[in-house]
């Protein structure tokens, strides 16, 4: 780290016991001074502050600042050393430099460029792949490397929109959050269908969306399969040439529990899909799955409609419409989800094709309706569970791992997923 060498001769006329020297965020003609009345002790023309070169060099250079860092720098207590044994200390809140004497003395100050924490210093292998990501956050704060933690609280724009669940959750631009986890395969390069992003931590269970979306390889033709698909497009960054289409539900109905999508192509052909040891690993969740949920409404008020639902406990679902929502960057959060036009950039979960979400809408007349976020744009609608064949969309699983899964390598982007023991 980087630290501000600071030369300080300390004269003093009479033995001192113990003298605690505040010095002060300002250093008015390089005086060091020894009360909050700023008498002066002694004319530091050797006042010398050291920088750090550069981030993590272990260099210094000479600084004529006539003031202690107030931002950008770190104080570097093992470096920062007295000649004759006094201690010196860092006052973060004050900003400023402590000295505790009982001599004159000389002392040299260092100060390190602040280099930011990263989220490989701390989930490395070894480690429980939640608890890391939440230990990054309270160490690193809200909206490093794209995680959010929502208690309801936070220091930056939107906060007060968060979940207020204490979930810890991914939102930023595709391209920049590295979230990817390889399930459901040891192979050294991990295979496009077993590709999954995280939409985050809720409890101590990590919430996994598949990256691209499951065809009918992994889903298969019976249950909801619709017989239709969509042809990739311009904004579509997967690696599917068409895409199969699925209905929510095959009767006029928007009860998830009773859907085949559900029942068949989930939980069944496409949880079939992974050997014993990896479906171990998927817990049995509570999903809510009735909570009347509009398309006119806020990530928090979706959010807030849907957890008043029905709770059913299966293992495979899909994305909720205030998980699309919270994955947007958090300027969006008090627009509503209908109104989400050109925020699709911003937002790393979508996948530029028509997909559905678990979100329950409402009943009008012999129409059942869900909500599924549109390809043009990444605005939430709401949409037919059933019936004629372009009311079929694509659709991407969802599950939880249990709360015991461990990291065994990778650092979280596409090209090197997080790998799970």
């Amino acid at each position: 780290m980087a630290i501000k060498k600071v030369s300080i001769t300390i004269l003093i006329g009479v033995l001192l016991l113990i003298i605690i020297f505040y010095f002060y965020g300002y250093i008015p003609n390089k005086t060091v001074v020894l009360n909050k009345n700023n008498d002066t002790l002694v004319n530091s023309n050797t006042l010398t502050m050291m920088y750090e070169t550069g981030p993590d060099t272990g260099e210094y250079q000479v600084s004529s600042d006539t003031s202690w860092p107030q931002d950008g720098y770190v104080f570097n207590e093992r470096l920062s050393k007295c000649e004759n044994g006094s201690t010196l200390t860092w006052d973060d809140e004050n900003k400023k430099v402590l000295l505790q004497a009982n001599v004159s003395d000389k002392c040299y100050v260092y100060f390190d460029i602040y280099v930011p924490p990263k989220i490989t210093d701390i989930c490395v292998n070894g480690v429980n792949l939640a608890n890391c990501i939440k230990e990054f956050n309270s160490i690193a704060g809200d909206g490093a490397e794209g995680i959010y933690l929502h208690d309801g609280q936070g220091n930056y724009e939107n906060a007060n929109q968060e979940a207020g669940d204490n979930s810890y959750r991914y939102a930023g631009a595709r391209d920049t959050i590295n979230n990817f986890v390889c399930f459901g395969s040891d192979d050294v390069t991990c295979p496009s269908d077993n590709l999954y992003r995280i939409i985050g931590v809720f409890g101590n269970q990590i919430k996994l969306i598949k990256y691209d979306y499951a065809n009918s390889d992994l889903l298969g033709t019976d249950g909801a399969y619709a017989s239709v698909t969509f042809d990739a497009r311009s904004n579509y960054p997967g690696t599917h040439s068409i895409i199969n289409r699925y209905y929510w539900h095959t009767n006029d109905d928007n009860t998830w529990r009773t859907s085949v999508l559900n029942t068949v192509n989930f939980n069944t052909i496409f949880l079939n899909n992974f050997s014993e040891k990896w479906q171990n690993k998927i817990a049995n969740h509570e999903w809510y799955v009735s909570g009347s949920v509009t398309a006119s409404a806020t990530s928090k008020e979706a959010f807030d409609s849907e957890i008043n639902g029905e709770i059913y406990t299966t293992k495979i679902g899909l994305m909720y419409a205030s998980d699309f929502g919270y994955a947007t960057s958090n300027s969006y959060w008090t627009t509503d989800l209908s109104d989400y036009y050109g925020g699709a950039p911003n937002n790393w979960m979508f996948m530029g094709i028509d997909e559905w979400t678990i979100s329950y809408s409402f009943t009008s007349g012999r129409h059942e309706y869900v909500l599924y976020v549109t390809w043009n744009g990444g605005y939430i609608r709401i949409g037919d569970a059933f019936g004629t064949p372009e009311y079929a969309q694509a659709v991407r699983p969802c599950f939880y791992l249990n709360s015991d899964v461990i990291l065994s390598g990778g650092t979280g982007t596409q090209s090197d997923p997080y790998r799970i023991e």
